[in-house]
């Protein structure tokens, strides 16, 4: 009889450890994400052409904040973790509340954790230590008109940027992991909603497996660092928007390639396209097109004003939908060419002079989450001191920043999410192949996931003249694979890594922090 109930006793002990581990998806690099939709372009959908215009999603009828105030439990490690507060009827009485969005340290749970090339945990890979990986777990409600006409609409979940993984529970049903912590996640939550009060869960883990691939140096953070919401989407909608501004041989035309996806098109529906000179509003191209499934507009517009940092000129490509529930979509987008000519990076047939710098998204009261004021003052500082160029090191940046660098005029170094510089640096290991993880397949799918997410987010923001592979991860197989993939979706921009070298598989040479002599003697390599 003792023996028997030590046996269940060691069971007991047993299941209530494998229940507390991290879990397994997080400790996979294979898994990117689970029930996660295809990344897209950074666009939103409208009522009105007015309400378009505006470019704020709150104006939309189908956008639904969920920032603001949330219910929150810091543990401090994975076993401590409440295991099923995503049940509607879990006593949450004594939980504290957090502001979304926000990083836990800087709202006083935990600890900032400031390095450089160390890793902030034992190396272990793809395992992170279950000792210290504290959770953050938040969970609020919100209301929802499911009346009869909106009851067969589509409803996403959307998260800008969760540091570093996360799993979300809707109505206390599972709806899927997200990864990566620079770039959207988006969720179809239509099959777990319910009419009027609905309920939002959601884990946040400090650390994953793809904390191996974000060892920036920076202040190392946690939390739902950007915006959260839901909107909804009618039968017919587009699902993508690309828009390739380009210039004649004489840079005088300007020219353009509109190439939209539409889901459920039907025989009565179209497509109008208007393009205006953002300044004077004046209208200078229309076109009309039925409804398909892929479309794709090609045209030309005489005596363009060029966009660049000097004179960022700007025009508004409008975009409705006209079926039976009209959809309308703005971009606002310059006309530019980046090209390498005879060895110099040239813009609009001129060889450009980049004076650019490093820019980490940082506030000193709010952590990594970055006001549109604080933004600002970073391009005032910028524009007064002559600067025409920024870095996104080492990440995506939030996409008001593109915005912004498109309105005011900056170059931007569209860097993907990628840093592994604990796995080999020049002071030991020199990034040798057999210990970088830019060499590993192992590590192939989520390179290319966080350079895919990069890529189709920022494709339409103008001031993206450069694409950068990420910072100190060594070189390798999965840098070549992510560079091809790259050029193959977007011609019109030139490909950087710094750990490239003189690999071919780059456009452009950046070498580390080097010295006047070394620059003279790389020039004057044949």
């Amino acid at each position: 009889m003792k023996i028997t109930r030590y046996l269940i006793f060691l069971l007991l002990i047993i299941s209530n450890l494998v229940a507390a581990q991290i879990p397994e998806e997080l400790s996979d690099p294979e898994i990117t994400g689970i029930n996660v939709l295809n990344p897209r372009a950074h666009f939103f959908h409208y009522n009105s052409k007015d309400a378009a215009i505006t470019g704020k999603n709150r104006r939309s009828e189908d956008y639904q904040s969920l920032n603001g105030d949330w219910q929150f439990r810091w543990s401090e490690n994975p076993s401590e973790r409440p295991l099923d507060f995503f049940q509607d009827e879990y006593d949450r009485s004594n939980w504290d509340n957090i502001k979304v969005p926000a990083d836990w340290q800087m709202e006083g749970f935990g600890i900032p954790i400031y390095t450089n090339v160390k890793y902030p945990f034992k190396k272990d890979l793809p395992n992170i230590p279950d000792i210290f990986n504290p959770v953050g777990s938040y969970y609020r409600t919100f209301n929802l008109d499911l009346s009869d006409d909106l009851k067969d609409s589509r409803y996403i979940l959307y998260f800008g940027g969760v540091n570093s993984a996360f799993r979300v529970w809707v109505n206390g049903q599972f709806a899927g992991t997200g990864k990566g912590s620079k770039t959207p996640v988006e969720f179809n939550i239509s099959d777990k909603l319910r009419n009027k009060q609905n309920s939002i869960a959601v884990e946040v883990y400090r650390w994953n497996d793809g904390s191996y691939l974000e060892d920036q140096d920076m202040w190392r953070l946690s939390g739902i660092e950007r915006d959260v919401y839901i909107y909804s989407l009618p039968e017919t909608y587009l699902a993508e928007i690309q828009f390739t501004p380009d210039l004649n041989e004489n840079y005088k035309t300007g020219l353009f390639e509109l190439n939209l996806e539409v889901v459920n098109p039907s025989v009565k529906d179209k497509i109008i396209v208007e393009i205006s000179d953002e300044k004077s509003g004046k209208n200078l191209y229309q076109e009309s097109s039925k409804c398909r499934n892929v479309i794709s507009i090609k045209g030309k517009i005489e005596n363009i004003k060029h966009w660049s940092a000097e004179k960022p000129y700007l025009y508004r490509i409008n975009i409705t939908l006209d079926s039976e529930e009209s959809l309308h979509y703005t971009i606002l987008a310059g006309f530019r060419k980046v090209e390498i000519i005879n060895r110099q990076l040239c813009l609009n047939g001129v060889p450009v002079y980049l004076k650019g710098v490093n820019r980490h998204e940082h506030d000193m009261t709010d952590g990594h989450v970055i006001s549109e004021e604080s933004m600002l003052k970073d391009i005032m500082l910028m524009k007064q001191n002559n600067i025409n160029a920024v870095r996104t090191s080492h990440y995506p940046n939030s996409p008001l920043w593109y915005q912004l660098c498109n309105e005011y005029g900056l170059y931007v170094v569209d860097e993907a999410n990628i840093e592994s510089h604990d796995m080999g640096s020049w002071l030991n290991d020199g990034y040798s192949l057999d210990v970088t993880l830019g060499n590993n397949p192992d590590w192939m799918k989520s390179h290319m996931d966080r350079t895919r997410r990069m890529v189709e987010r920022d494709k339409n923001f103008t001031s993206v003249i450069i694409w950068s592979l990420g910072n100190e991860a060594g070189s390798g197989v999965n840098f070549e694979a992510t560079a091809k993939w790259i050029k193959e979706r977007d011609k019109t921009r030139p490909v950087q890594y710094e750990q490239a070298w003189l690999e071919s598989y780059t456009d452009i040479v950046v070498p580390m922090y080097p010295r006047i002599p070394d620059i003279k003697a790389f020039l004057e390599l044949e």
